[in-house]
């Protein structure tokens, strides 16, 4: 999500960038026969409509300041079909009857979040209203100051980032009575398709006496004072924690849906992490998710955004998320290692699926550590996910190892431990053991599936020294793993960012061009342009293609078709490209 600034306003777009627009939209983008249906009203629900999402977060002294007409024919300028609206929560941005429902200090008798909704309605747009329950001010502070979040010493918490207001809890009655009537007024007086709540779910523990008094009743304990996975308060807090969190959704959805049979509430679950929910019953609940990755602080890569949208796919199934991915399994160093509380287990849970027996250690950081590359000993020939290494004879370990052994004679072992030695002095650098049985990573074949697993921490090492031997051993183990040729290929300068989407009669590649020295960050300055693009597509069994398109450029581009493939020359890419295919 880009930040901007205009005039006197800084809002979030999320249709700011054709790059951005083009990740963002391709969750919507695909056709499912008769629609999805609200189980209570029968009524077709809007979820899979949108394919071009906006966001405008209004700031306090937006009103009569912005431009209400740009920003409409903007949404119409970049087909916005859909937008995500300021509406109330810390800041009404409408003339609310609610008491403390803090209007914006510059709304006079203005309504600019309806003066939106009716022109987005006018463009036959879906409206989702955003609420931020997560701070108020003091007025509400002074009136009900049981709302207001306490942390560990007792001490009511203002706001880390703007002092003159003040946390909320998120478990007691200002989200459950307070903002359901923000909620509720905010539906029956505008009728919008669903309320999204950013926030929504607390900023950290909480310890004022609603929570304390709750967590009591529900185990008999006093809340945690620490995050210690083994104290049996801890674990219970977790559980009770998300239990309230599923009853304050189930809460606001009802509310919603009594007034608007087809709308719903929409949780913002997607921000630094997935989600701190149960992401199964959190995919079962949802009609849609938003991956919400804004690049506010640290590494944040422009793409990180549809990469969360791709993990979604694994709880939602085929509702509407921000991206699509094939599931494999290609797991790495610690993974199972651990439980669902944090507690290490004796053994990998995923033992048998890997292979690997956990030896009791974990080694690191290793300053210097090498693996072997091996050939099989009969035909002399390198295993696929050797594939571009086979000459390298050895490549720089991780920095971190699980000490694991094979559950039985491995079939194969294309890599080999070559343990830590000393760094310095020079004059010592120098293996002390050039060669061990020790497996650097375990291959299984499960019934038709594979499994690769790297007992050291290879991604997280690739994250930070962009290893090109690790990038090349991460494809391999990929590519062996799904033991299928690749959907789409595509070969030309430059990084983009390669999504292909299958409907019933056609297909599309969504081509983002993420070639920038801002990549790693999110802001870019500049569109740096790329050239020349050849895309190679499996097409479905038994089809051809009848029409070829380049739909941002609007050209019709050199195609071929050989072998079940698609060849098509894209000539160039700015920001965002699609390769349109008709069957």
């Amino acid at each position: 999500m880009q930040t901007t600034t205009t005039g006197f306003t800084r809002r979030h777009v999320l249709a700011s960038l054709p790059a951005m627009r083009a990740v963002c939209s391709l969750g919507w983008a695909r056709e499912r026969p008769g629609g999805q249906q609200n189980a209570d009203s029968g009524e077709d629900q809007w979820f899979d409509r949108p394919m071009r999402w906006a966001q405008l977060t209004l700031v306090e002294n937006d009103p009569g300041r912005f431009d209400l007409q740009e920003w409409l024919d903007y949404f119409k300028r970049v087909h916005a079909d859909a937008a995500c609206l300021s509406a109330g929560g810390c800041v009404a941005y409408y003339p609310t009857r609610i008491p403390l429902h803090h209007r914006s200090a510059w709304l006079e008798d203005q309504d600019p979040f309806g003066d939106l909704v009716a022109g987005c309605r006018k463009l036959g747009m879906i409206v989702v209203a955003r609420t931020d329950p997560h701070a108020v001010h003091q007025e509400v502070h002074d009136t009900h100051p049981d709302w207001i979040a306490v942390d560990a010493t007792g001490q009511k918490r203002r706001h880390w980032a703007s002092p003159e207001m003040w946390v909320t809890c998120a478990l007691g009655p200002y989200n459950f009575e307070f903002m359901t009537g923000v909620t509720r007024e905010i539906v029956s007086l505008y009728r919008v398709d669903g309320v999204f709540s950013n926030r929504w779910s607390g900023s950290g523990m909480c310890y004022c006496r609603h929570c304390r008094e709750n967590f009591r009743t529900y185990c008999g304990m006093d809340l945690p004072h620490t995050s210690n996975p083994h104290d049996p308060a801890r674990r219970n807090y977790i559980l009770w924690r998300e239990q309230r969190l599923f009853e304050l959704w189930s809460l606001w959805d009802a509310g919603i849906r009594k007034i608007n049979p087809a709308a719903s509430f929409i949780p913002n679950t997607g921000g630094g992490a997935l989600s701190e929910l149960d992401m199964k019953r959190a995919g079962e609940k949802a009609g849609m998710m938003v991956a919400d990755r804004q690049a506010r602080r640290g590494l944040m890569p422009p793409w990180a955004n549809g990469k969360n949208a791709k993990e979604y796919r694994a709880t939602l199934g085929r509702k509407p998320v921000v991206g699509i991915f094939s599931v494999g399994l290609v797991a790495t160093f610690e993974t199972s290692l651990y439980d669902e509380w944090g507690v290490r287990r004796p053994d990998f849970g995923l033992g048998d699926l890997f292979g690997a027996r956990f030896a009791g250690r974990v080694e690191g950081p290793m300053q210097n550590s090498y693996l072997r590359i091996e050939k099989d000993s009969s035909s002399g020939l390198c295993h696929p996910v050797l594939k571009d290494l086979e000459d390298a004879g050895r490549i720089i370990n991780g920095v971190y190892r699980v000490d694991a052994t094979p559950l039985q004679k491995l079939p194969s072992v294309p890599l080999t431990l070559i343990p830590s030695y000393p760094d310095l002095p020079m004059e010592k650098v120098y293996p002390r053991v050039p060669r061990t049985e020790v497996p650097g990573v375990f291959l299984q074949e499960k019934g038709r599936g594979r499994v690769v697993y790297f007992p050291w921490d290879i991604d997280r090492t690739f994250w930070e020294v962009l290893c090109v031997d690790h990038g090349r051993l991460l494809r391999n183990a990929v590519d062996w793993a799904s033991n299928e040729d690749r959907p789409v290929t595509v070969a030309g300068p430059g990084v983009l960012d390669v999504t292909v989407w299958k409907q019933q009669s056609s297909m599309t590649v969504h081509l983002v061009n993420l070639t920038n020295p801002m990549m790693m960050k999110g802001p870019f300055r500049e569109f740096i342009p790329v050239g020349e693009q050849r895309v190679r597509v499996r097409l479905p069994a038994g089809k051809t293609a009848s029409k070829v398109q380049l739909l941002v450029s609007g050209q019709k581009p050199g195609s071929r078709e050989t072998g079940g493939y698609l060849e098509v020359l894209v000539p160039s890419i700015l920001a965002h490209e699609v390769v349109a295919i008709d069957l």
